[in-house]
């Protein structure tokens, strides 16, 4: 299974914040065990996003899950080795 997000881009941050947050709960994964930040950076994630000056992908793994995130769009899916079985 997979959650796509598009992201409004009028209040930057705390619309890419709340995209992954919502993307990630849609998925099943447990943000009260987990905070984002033992992930990834969200501030050196924003920064990057908006200082691309062509088309920029980032994906990052929270743990069963692989997170890509694009200045328009959050997509989270499980990743492969854990979606058939194999760690």
């Amino acid at each position: 299974m997979s959650d796509t997000q598009d992201r409004p881009t009028q209040d930057g941050y705390d619309d890419l914040l709340l995209a992954i947050v919502d993307a990630l709960e849609a998925e099943g994964f447990d943000l009260e065990s987990n905070r984002l930040y033992d992930f990834i950076d969200p501030d050196v994630l924003e920064k990057l996003l908006e200082s691309a000056t062509g088309p920029v992908t980032v994906t990052f793994t929270a743990g069963e899950y692989q997170v890509t995130v694009t200045p328009t769009t959050v997509i989270v899916s499980e990743q492969a080795s854990t979606a058939t079985g194999r760690n």
